[in-house]
């Protein structure tokens, strides 16, 4: 099995899911979220979504009638393009607010008395503290653009999490691993 475990929310014990649920609501260093730079994204989705309905809504409209459309639906869907585009239109913007809302709040990286965790909705990339060997830390200084740090755990088994996160994170990812090396040496 491999150690950097790909899970869901669900997976985790009630415990673990608790603290993780905590740090992700919480307003300290433990969670760096990088949800805004997905919404963009998720919000041009929609956007084009309900413009695509209402084109074709309004093309509908004004070819058929709404009265019309309603009757002869069937019939309709052979002969023009704009029911499906409408259709089409409405489950692409179902489904990207669906995704948004899944999502909200719950994207970026997350560090617990347990793991360091990559949140991704309701999937998760965890790596356990007690299974890291080995802590790559990169800062990374750009001129046009701020400032961040690359973080790799590898873990014992070769595996590896890759994190993009600020300083602050990244020394509290360190300090957590070396507590759980010192309790394991410890314990040993």
């Amino acid at each position: 099995m491999k150690q950097v475990e790909r899970t869901m929310w669900s997976n985790l014990s009630e415990p673990e899911r608790a603290e993780l649920l905590e740090v992700v609501r919480g307003k300290d260093d433990r969670y760096v979220s990088d949800y805004l730079d997905a919404v963009a994204f998720w919000l041009l989705g929609v956007i084009a979504g309900v413009a695509g309905m209402v084109a074709t809504g309004v093309m509908l409209e004004g070819d058929f009638g709404f009265d019309v459309f309603a009757q002869n639906l069937p019939r309709l869907l052979w002969e023009s393009i704009y029911p499906p585009g409408f259709i089409a239109s409405a489950v692409v913007t179902v489904w990207i607010a669906v995704t948004w809302i899944r999502n909200h709040k719950r994207r970026g990286v997350a560090v617990t008395s347990f793991a360091t965790i990559r949140v991704k909705g309701r999937k998760l990339i965890l790596l356990r503290h007690a299974h890291v060997a080995d802590v790559k830390r990169t800062l990374w200084v750009g001129r046009n653009r701020p400032n961040y740090t690359e973080l790799e755990l590898h873990a014992k088994d070769g595996s590896k999490l890759g994190l993009y996160c600020t300083g602050n994170f990244a020394n509290i990812v360190q300090e957590r691993i070396g507590a759980v090396r010192g309790e394991t040496a410890n314990a040993a």
